[in-house]
């Protein structure tokens, strides 16, 4: 997704995707292709293809071990860590732990997005 767009993260939080910005959605390796790099090379090649990007985002359940590892090769870093509870399938809270804490997903998810911004990092 471009900048401008909407993107629904993890239960209940929104990114508005920034300018000069861009969301890599969902991917998925066969599982007879895997271990071969190719989820860090087609990241990497994303990210190339848009050379006036400053900043990537992609969301990750921290229990995929495999593709935090990819996602590290290809540049990516980890800014936070997401934790949820939904009752009745219905997001009902939901807090992050940054370097500064715990804090609401939303706020601490939108402070991350500018510091991102302002640092130029790729985050995961």
């Amino acid at each position: 997704s471009d900048a401008g767009a909407a993107v629904g993260v993890l239960h209940s939080m929104v990114l508005t995707v920034p300018e000069r910005s861009i969301y890599i959605w969902d991917g998925f390796t066969r599982p007879d292709q895997r271990s071969r790099g190719l989820h860090q090379q087609l990241l990497r090649g994303i990210v190339e293809q848009h050379p006036a990007v400053d900043v990537a985002y992609l969301a990750v359940d921290s229990n995929n071990a495999p593709s935090i590892r990819a996602q590290k090769k290809a540049g990516f870093r980890p800014l936070f860590r997401y934790y949820g509870l939904k009752l009745f399938n219905r997001p009902v809270l939901g807090v992050a732990r940054t370097s500064r804490g715990l804090g609401p997903a939303q706020r601490s998810f939108d402070q991350i997005t500018e510091e991102a911004r302002r640092s130029g990092i790729i985050i995961a």
